[in-house]
């Protein structure tokens, strides 16, 4: 699916989170109350989530957009939430940055399940058997030694920091894809001879989009009726 961020048409998973909900809660699609990627007030509010999705933030950089908040509230992404959790801390090898787009999070959720599931315990391996391969009477044993000890304790600490960090991106982009990439499901109705698209977008099923009577459409694929639900989205919400 694909958005219109400043004169030009991008996929959704390209553009910056915050970006695409700013744009997204003006194109007329449901949202659910609460949605947990929406803003949330934390102070003044006694913890309520708001009933938006955007209140505010940056389109174009400098420019706010949606509506004027008059209240003396604060908001805040509930991700930048979820984000402070995890970048109180230092680290030496976890990178504690937001990406700019679902698509930079995702290719950086999968480098660290791959890294924490296959690259380092191989590398761990590697050094143990090293370290227990080293010649004892050699004149450097002591040096060469420590320094595989000093990696080992490297590798084990990056595997550490590595499945927190990986914990954070898996749930922001689990919970940012889920609710920004819409789904769809077609349902052939012969009782009613009806042919509709049943969607989800943005934690919440939006209206039905009706292709056509089976007569007309019952024929063809899921593929080419999704293609069609796309379109009728497009013309209508972009």
């Amino acid at each position: 699916m694909e958005i219109k961020v400043g004169g030009s048409k991008n996929k959704v998973r390209d553009v910056e989170p915050k970006i695409a909900l700013g744009y997204i809660e003006r194109s007329g699609v449901y949202t659910s109350k609460g949605v947990s990627i929406g803003r949330m007030a934390f102070s003044g509010s006694k913890g309520k989530t708001g009933a938006t999705v955007s209140i505010g933030g940056n389109v174009d950089g400098d420019r706010p957009s949606g509506r004027t908040i008059k209240s003396s509230f604060s908001f805040e992404y509930l991700i930048d939430r979820w984000w402070k959790d995890f970048s109180k801390y230092k680290y030496k090898f976890a990178d504690k940055r937001q990406l700019g787009s679902l698509s930079q999070e995702m290719g950086r959720t999968r480098t660290l399940e791959r890294s924490i599931n296959k690259h380092i315990p191989n590398k761990l391996e590697q050094l143990l058997n090293k370290r227990e391969s080293l010649d004892r009477k050699s004149p450097h044993y002591t040096r060469s030694l420590n320094c595989v000890k000093r990696k080992i304790v490297d590798e084990r600490r990056k595997l550490k920091e590595y499945k927190y960090e990986w914990k954070f991106r898996k749930r922001l982009v689990y919970t940012l894809s889920k609710s920004m990439i819409p789904s769809f499901t077609i349902l052939k109705r012969d009782k009613y001879n009806s042919v509709q698209c049943k969607w989800r977008f943005m934690g919440k099923e939006q209206k039905r989009i009706h292709l056509g009577t089976m007569e007309a459409v019952g024929d063809l694929s899921d593929d080419v009726l999704r293609k069609r639900s796309l379109q009728i989205i497009q013309k209508k919400l972009i």
